[in-house]
């Protein structure tokens, strides 16, 4: 995806940008850049993470022991903080980047993204990269696998793809070609 130079997105275009991708395509190297460039970044997994801390979820997380309970109990609320982000930062006319895993298959995202960009490598290298996090062990890392859509469904539905799968270099080149970088 190449966006011509008067078209590349700068922080302060009014437009909700989705970064989506699956377990270790590398959505927070991505989104740690342009935050460092002035571009709102909005984490998913730290919103979830705030929402767990909370001591009325975090008992009622205490007491469940299913995965999709504790979606049903964590994703409603991340949902709702997230579209409150969104739509503040929105309302100052800013560019907001939400980095999601799982934007198609949640499909609640409002208001409506404008571009939506699939950070994409094959299966081994993103098992390789998420099994250096801590707290990831093998059999974790397949179930979250297994929630999630295939790179190549994920792929089709987005507007952009950037691979990630060699060095870093190559992937910010990519990103430098969607986002205004000064």
């Amino acid at each position: 995806c190449v966006i011509i130079d008067k078209d590349k997105i700068s922080p302060h275009d009014s437009k909700i940008i989705i970064i989506t991708g699956g377990i270790g395509s590398g959505k927070s190297f991505v989104c740690r850049y342009l935050n460092f460039f002035g571009f709102i970044v909005i984490s998913s997994d730290q919103i979830a993470k705030e929402v767990m801390s909370e001591p009325q979820v975090a008992s009622a997380l205490h007491q469940t022991y299913s995965l999709s309970d504790i979606e049903k109990i964590v994703h409603p609320l991340v949902q709702i903080k997230r579209k409150k982000l969104v739509e503040y930062y929105y309302k100052l006319k800013k560019t907001v980047i939400v980095e999601t895993a799982l934007f198609f298959e949640s499909k609640n995202m409002r208001p409506d993204p404008d571009i939506i960009i699939s950070l994409s490598a094959p299966l081994h290298i993103r098992e390789k990269r998420a099994l250096k996090r801590q707290n990831m062990d093998y059999h974790k890392l397949k179930m979250v696998v297994s929630r999630q859509m295939s790179e190549e469904e994920r792929n089709a539905k987005a507007d952009c793809v950037v691979h990630t799968y060699k060095s870093k270099d190559e992937t910010i080149k990519q990103i430098n070609n969607i986002f205004m970088i000064k």
